[in-house]
């Protein structure tokens, strides 16, 4: 019947021109990431634009996570990847209208994992790039030297497969 959730929320959209459904959809005709907005009998108005203008970005700087990586620029690898993984978790919040201020990692997820199904090995994997958005780039962030000199390719490729995780994520739960 419907390919995606996101096929299933935007026939919604076009069909029905309103931001909230009380009615029942048959449970085998969609994934269970759409179970908790059936659940509480709300469908929220998806803008497929911002999904694919947040999400592809997040595509696009996850990219270049290996050349800094390649250039021993393991601090700038790490911040990119505290970036794609809050530009994955925004892009699924932003197109479905919901708050999304802030850097905080783990905050974003248990915003989005009211949306989506919950999984913890994701919410671990949210939970180290959570640390990474100020301390690669702020010479404040550290008593001594700068933050290149803290950061080893090991922190950058634990940082480049978090963030790797978490799209993977969004991309299962909404492509």
């Amino acid at each position: 019947m419907f390919k995606t959730s996101i096929e299933l929320l935007y026939t919604f959209k076009i069909l029905f021109k309103s931001k909230h459904f009380n009615f029942i959809i048959p449970v085998s005709s969609i994934k269970g990431k759409l179970l908790n907005l059936i659940t509480h009998k709300h469908i929220m108005e998806l803008d497929c634009d911002e999904f694919n203008r947040w999400f592809n970005q997040t595509l696009y700087t996850v990219n270049l996570i290996d050349s800094d990586i390649n250039n021993n620029g393991y601090s700038w690898a790490c911040f990119k990847s505290q970036q794609c993984a809050e530009m994955a978790i925004k892009s699924v919040l932003k197109a479905l209208g919901r708050n999304a201020y802030g850097h905080g990692l783990l905050k974003l997820y248990d915003e989005l994992s009211v949306i989506l199904t919950r999984m913890n090995d994701v919410r671990n994997a949210v939970s180290y790039p959570d640390k990474l958005y100020i301390a690669p780039r702020d010479p404040d962030a550290f008593t001594e030297g700068s933050p290149w000199e803290h950061f080893t390719e090991n922190d950058a490729n634990i940082a480049k497969s978090s963030a790797q995780i978490i799209i993977s994520y969004v991309k299962t739960e909404m492509v």
